[in-house]
């Protein structure tokens, strides 16, 4: 049986271990290792060889930085990781988030003709959407309450012109709710999952709302390949 983990704060809702299941076609040991604050963080050398893949998510994504190596150049300038394993020896990280980002923001390019992008948020996983979408040359804005850009979110989003194909992509912590009055010309993108509010409120706009489920599984499926776990 495979036996994983995940670290972070306030993760009783994960609904990751469910995510593996699918994907693999077994039962997979699974703990939340769900820590208040960093000082309570375990180092890599309790984990390990205990796990045989270790996640992280938000707050931690950075915590494990210097303590680790990387198989892909191109993470180093994330300056995040999510996934953690031993390998000869030695500890490596990677960002899955990235890698299934990518992906989806393609899709998104191709499929609904988005041409402009519209970030909430400036922590971790906006960090990663910016870098992906300077590299595919693509406009967007940012909006940040912690930046001090602005001062109400809704408001600021509410003044965009709808005319391009928008993507509004929600970044914000799990707390945060957005009930902008978007036009058809907008989807919206909540990298959280589960959000019945938004769920409801974008629905009643009829503006295309995509859940985090999307980006669950499919981050989930590069950290099981990261992790060398194929299906039984």
């Amino acid at each position: 049986m495979f036996k994983l983990a995940l670290i972070g704060k306030n993760i009783s809702h994960s609904k990751s271990q469910k995510m593996y299941e699918e994907i693999l076609g077994s039962t997979v040991n699974y703990d939340l290792i769900d820590c208040a604050e960093q000082d309570l963080l375990p180092q890599l050398s309790e984990l390990f060889p205990k796990y045989q893949g270790v996640s992280i998510t938000s707050p931690y994504k950075r915590n494990y930085l210097d303590s680790v190596l990387f198989e892909d150049e191109n993470l180093i300038q994330l300056n995040a990781i999510n996934a953690l394993k031993l390998k000869d020896g030695k500890f490596y990280g990677s960002n899955t988030d990235y890698f299934a980002m990518i992906q989806l923001i393609e899709g998104f390019m191709v499929n609904k003709n988005i041409n402009y992008f519209v970030i909430l948020g400036d922590g971790a996983m906006s960090q990663i959407l910016q870098i992906i979408l300077r590299q595919k040359k693509a406009p967007f804005i940012l909006l940040s309450r912690k930046l001090g850009n602005l001062k109400n979110l809704d408001t600021e989003v509410a003044k965009l012109v709808g005319e391009n194909n928008t993507l509004v992509i929600n970044s914000c912590d799990r707390s945060y709710r957005c009930d902008v009055s978007l036009n058809s010309n907008y989807s919206f993108w909540d990298l959280n999952y589960g959000i019945a509010q938004h769920l409801e409120h974008f629905s009643s706009l009829k503006v295309d709302y995509i859940d985090g489920l999307s980006l669950l599984k499919l981050q989930a499926r590069f950290a099981l390949s990261f992790w060398n776990l194929k299906r039984i």
